[in-house]
C-alpha cells in the first residue's frame, strides 16, 4: 500500500493501520528515565500536635487553633481554594470564622519555606 500527502513528506518510513493512525519513526536525541524514583521528605506530625476547638464551629463565632508549632495558617475548601491565609508564625490563634461559608474546611498549618506542618479538617456550621 502507498500512502500519499499534499503536505510535506514524512520524516522517515510510515506504517499504515487500519484505524488510519500513522506511525513515525523518530530518532529522539535524549534517553529518559520515566521510572525514577523521587521522594519528599514530610513531617509527620503527632496526633496532639494541633488542636482546634469548637469543630464544628457556627459560622461567625471564633476557631481557636492551639499546636505545638508555630506555623502559618492557610485554610482551603474542598474545592482546593485558600478561604483565609495568616502568614504570622503563630502557635495559638483565633480564627473569626465570620468570611467563611458554611461548610467542610482544611488548616493547614506551613513553617516560612512552605513545609506543611500539620493540617487538621473541620466545619463551618
Amino acid at each position: 500500500m502507498t500512502i500519499t500527502t499534499d503536505g510535506p513528506a514524512l520524516p522517515g518510513p510510515a506504517t499504515y493501520v487500519d484505524t488510519a493512525v500513522v506511525l513515525v519513526d523518530l530518532p529522539l536525541p535524549t534517553t529518559y528515565d520515566f521510572c525514577s524514583i523521587v521522594s519528599v521528605d514530610e513531617i509527620e506530625p503527632t496526633s496532639d500536635a494541633v488542636h482546634l476547638w469548637p469543630d464544628p464551629v457556627a459560622q461567625g463565632l471564633a476557631l481557636n487553633i492551639q499546636s505545638t508549632i508555630a506555623a502559618d495558617l492557610t485554610i482551603f475548601d474542598t474545592r482546593g481554594r485558600v478561604a483565609l491565609r495568616n502568614n504570622e508564625l503563630l502557635a495559638t490563634r483565633v480564627v473569626n470564622t465570620a468570611s467563611l461559608a458554611k461548610g467542610t474546611y482544611m488548616a493547614v498549618g506551613c513553617d516560612k519555606k512552605g513545609v506543611r506542618l500539620w493540617s487538621r479538617p473541620f466545619v463551618v456550621l
